[in-house]
């Protein structure tokens, strides 16, 4: 199997991805998944995932964990930690 090259998001963020596919024919069944490696402090730019659902499973990070803000006006968070 070939090694994917990892390439930068329009979020600023290192991704490789894994999945990417529209599995009806239809731009509204997207399919994607991808592996972001985040730097310690590092932020991404801020962006709305319409088309798919989103799952983040953070496999290592700092005491802090990862932050996500959802919401119409992101006034909401959640904190993400390994585990």
């Amino acid at each position: 199997m070939d090694r994917v090259q990892p390439l930068m998001s329009r979020q600023g963020q290192p991704m490789v991805p894994l999945v990417s596919a529209d599995i009806l024919g239809m731009a509204t069944t997207l399919i994607s998944a991808g592996v972001v490696h985040m730097r310690r402090g590092h932020t991404a730019r801020a962006h709305c995932h319409l088309e798919t659902d989103v799952i983040v499973l953070v496999w290592k990070s700092g005491t802090a964990g990862a932050l996500t803000m959802y919401g119409d006006r992101l006034e909401h968070e959640i904190w993400q930690r390994p585990g």
